[in-house]
């Protein structure tokens, strides 16, 4: 065939294969910077229509900062004449802002004079988020083993604190003081301890391995609790949209719990004139691929939007990083934690926001097939008979233990790691006097731990029973401990009342 003979393609032809590329492609005119041409995919992109676009420049649908950027780098492709690779740039569509890979090139006449220029957009935001995610990722895991080294010696302090008081408590109500201003001094402090106590659970969250304790619910009586709870004394209110139906979900509810407080604590703060907090949740189908890291299946989606300000677009990829704050007196840890805890419990969260229009985050958690729900038991403190014998290698803990024991009427002894408290053991069965129950520290460092120590005391006595205790609840141990051979856990820092729920459970249970 003549090549001369074979047809040039159409403008229709054009405008068909032009459509048919799935990035953005955009003509500007070089004398005005006007659009001449966009393809279906440019668009789509952004929310418009051809005819909206065609004769319009930057300035007609973007902030002004976005569009002087734009037309200053336009300006440098037309005047020098050379193609301009723009990795990365933020621009603000109708349905939010995206971020594009774009390349300018300038079009020449046959006297070559640049007459437009060609733009073509690949769409990498949701790259870049996942991109940003694994990056905050890789930053948690980095942080964890710290945090926990940190969480661990700080509640181990706080059990020797809580302990004391928990115990001064006890003595000046039997003393009947209740009313006394010591008291109040005691009530106060044993406050401050919980607070601390809760920052070293925040830390925790950053550790490396571990699980959530978790359990199977209706989310719904929780969001709204925690929800309410968490806006009280603020100016906002608090907008449900539940559904009528169970949202079950296996959780851990104090972690979930942290996940609520945060979310509507950052929007009542976005709000200090007051506003609305939406909290919206409802049982959905995910399909393969479409959410980050989730299966396909039945899931949780909650949303809890803003009518603040919004988060600017430059700060929004970096929201999920540890240590990253824009507020004066933030730590930079509560939007991190709530991304450490959905990926430990299989879920996700995403953020979006606009200018003016407020922020939204959603979280997505896997649907449980089950509903369990154990009725809740406040500690309580009750008289004790016995003999305790407690393995942990600092001695202030133990000695608080101990004092704790002894004021309920139990008798107690200490030893410093495993082998010695294996050796306790021994020695009381074979004088007649075997121990109830072991209270086995988790972490002993150089020596035996609980875990070690509670195998090898259950391959020898069987019939064992003992609780394992430490300051790092994240370790599987504390949430598995039944599958480890122990027939409870005690996490520090702990009070009376909770010591001696933990023992009753043991000591009142059959065989």
């Amino acid at each position: 065939m003549n090549p001369n003979s074979i047809p040039t393609p159409d403008s229709n032809f054009l405008k068909i294969l032009i459509d048919s590329i799935p990035h953005m492609i955009f003509v500007k005119n070089a004398k005005d910077l006007r659009f001449v041409m966009f393809n279906r995919a440019g668009e789509d992109l952004l929310g418009y229509r051809h005819e909206e676009l065609i004769g319009k420049n930057d300035y007609d649908f973007f902030p002004r900062a976005e569009a002087d950027f734009f037309t200053s780098k336009d300006r440098v492709v037309l005047e020098q004449k050379k193609v301009l690779d723009i990795p990365e740039e933020i621009i603000q569509t109708r349905s939010g802002p995206r971020i594009l890979h774009t390349k300018k090139i300038p079009i020449y006449d046959s006297d070559g004079a640049a007459t437009y220029l060609l733009g073509i957009s690949e769409d990498i935001t949701e790259r870049k988020k996942a991109e940003a995610a694994l990056s905050t990722m890789q930053k948690l895991e980095s942080l964890g083993t710290l945090a926990a080294g940190i969480a661990h010696d700080f509640n181990n302090i706080l059990t020797v604190i809580l302990g004391n008081l928990s115990l001064l408590r006890s003595e000046l109500k039997s003393a009947q003081e209740a009313g006394s201003e010591s008291l109040e001094l005691i009530e106060d402090a044993e406050k401050g301890c919980r607070t601390g106590e809760g920052l070293a659970r925040q830390l925790l969250t950053f550790a490396q391995g571990g699980s959530p304790d978790a359990k199977a619910i209706d989310l719904r009586p929780l969001l709204e609790q925690e929800a309410r709870f968490a806006a009280r004394g603020s100016n906002v209110r608090c907008m449900f949209d539940l559904g009528s139906t169970p949202l079950p979900a296996k959780v851990d509810e104090n972690q979930i719990t942290q996940v609520i407080h945060n979310l509507v604590i950052n929007a009542a703060q976005a709000m200090p004139r007051g506003g609305e907090v939406a909290i919206q949740a409802a049982l959905i189908t995910l399909l393969e691929n479409e959410i980050t890291g989730m299966a396909a299946g039945r899931c949780i989606r909650l949303t809890v939007s803003d009518q603040g300000p919004g988060i600017p677009a430059e700060i929004l990829p970096r929201i999920f990083e540890p240590f990253y704050s824009t507020k004066a007196e933030g730590r930079g840890l509560g939007l991190s934690i709530i991304f450490s805890i959905m990926r430990k419990h299989g879920g996700h969260i995403t953020a979006e926001s606009r200018a003016q229009k407020g922020a939204a985050f959603t979280l997505y958690l896997p649907a449980s097939d089950e509903m369990t729900i154990a009725p809740e038991r406040a500690p309580r403190a009750s008289p004790g008979n016995g003999k305790i014998l407690i393995m942990d290698d600092e001695p202030l803990i133990a000695k608080t233990l101990k004092r704790i024991l002894e004021s309920m009427g139990y008798r107690a002894e200490s030893v410093g790691d495993g082998q010695a408290a294996l050796e306790a053991y021994r020695n009381a069965l074979e004088a007649g006097e075997p121990f109830n129950v072991v209270i086995m520290d988790l972490t002993i460092p150089g020596g035996m731990g609980g875990r070690e120590a509670m195998a090898k005391l259950k391959a020898l006595y069987p019939d064992a029973k003992a609780l394992v205790s430490s300051g790092y609840s994240a370790d599987p141990v504390m949430s598995e401990w039944a599958a480890h051979g122990f027939s409870g856990a005690l996490s520090k820092p702990y009070q009376v009342e909770q010591v001696s729920q933990a023992l009753r459970d043991i000591l009142d249970s059959p065989g």
